[in-house]
């Protein structure tokens, strides 16, 4: 009720201001707008959210499929062979079918394990490997 009151005396107020301070209103408005989406922006694509979300991940198993996902804008995924999908946009040339694979929760890297090899892949920073 309050609220209610609060926005029709501020319309009523607000058609009784002069043209000039209509505009710095508005222009106030709309920058304190633009900074709160771009905190909202920044906090998203921000490392410590993509670590959040990569911590709660735990998924094992062996690839047997690489592909891109038509549903998703063709980001790849590798299918395993329980039939789960993992979502592998930003590692999936180093990986190949055969490859176990192990991401544990908690954890923002995937053990890779190759017939020749075992390596780690870091989620959090793609381009780096452990």
């Amino acid at each position: 009720m309050k609220t209610t009151a609060f926005v029709v005396v501020f319309l009523v107020n607000f058609n009784n201001l002069s043209n000039m301070k209509k505009n710095i209103i508005t222009i106030l408005t709309v920058v304190i707008l633009i900074f709160i989406m771009k905190r909202l922006v920044d906090y998203v694509s921000s490392k410590g959210f993509n670590d959040s979300i990569l911590k709660k991940i735990s998924m094992q198993g062996r690839i047997v499929k690489l592909k891109g996902d038509f549903n998703s804008h063709h980001v790849p995924v590798a299918i395993l062979r329980d039939g789960k999908t993992m979502n592998i946009n930003f590692v999936f040339q180093k990986l190949a079918i055969g490859d176990s694979i192990i991401k544990k929760k908690g954890t923002t890297y995937m053990t890779v394990i190759r017939k020749d090899s075992v390596f780690r892949l870091n989620l959090s920073q793609p381009g780096i490997s452990n």
